[in-house]
């Protein structure tokens, strides 16, 4: 783990060992930074999975001639996402906080000033620079006009 105020990194152990004078140290699920003393969620398992994912496949991943990054997807089209590159945490949390998460349909309804698509009942305006980590594939019905 990986302090977000001081960058220190520590493991889960040590972690509950600096909460061991809290009277809710049984019942609470932050983490605390045995460095400075900060206080911080924990990050969920598959959020921790789908890293150790992506940095062990990142060498040897190369993009299917179908798969195509958002930015470079014509409007009107639905398609699928079937990737996310990057090791940048806070792009990831936003793409996470949207819901493009690999397996999910989006349509995407306008590419300039900004990118806005469709995920579900729910719009989103995305830069470019975040649309260019999202690989997408055609899905059957694209609902092209």
């Amino acid at each position: 783990m990986k302090c977000t105020l001081c960058g220190q990194e520590f493991n889960e152990t040590s972690a509950h060992t600096a909460c061991k004078g809290c009277g809710f140290a049984k019942d609470c699920s932050l983490v605390k930074c045995p460095n400075c003393g900060f206080e911080d969620v924990p990050v969920p398992n598959w959020i921790r999975n789908f890293f150790r994912k992506k940095q062990h496949h990142a060498a040897v991943q190369t993009c299917d001639s179908l798969n195509i990054r958002l930015d470079q997807l014509e409007v009107r089209r639905k398609v699928k996402v079937t990737d996310v590159e990057t090791q940048n945490r806070s792009a990831l949390q936003k793409i996470i906080a949207i819901g493009a998460l690999p397996g999910t349909e989006l349509f995407l309804i306008r590419r300039f000033p900004s990118y806005v698509l469709q995920i579900g009942r729910s719009q989103f305006s995305i830069d470019r620079e975040l649309a260019s980590l999202i690989y997408v594939a055609p899905c059957s019905g694209d609902g092209r006009s």
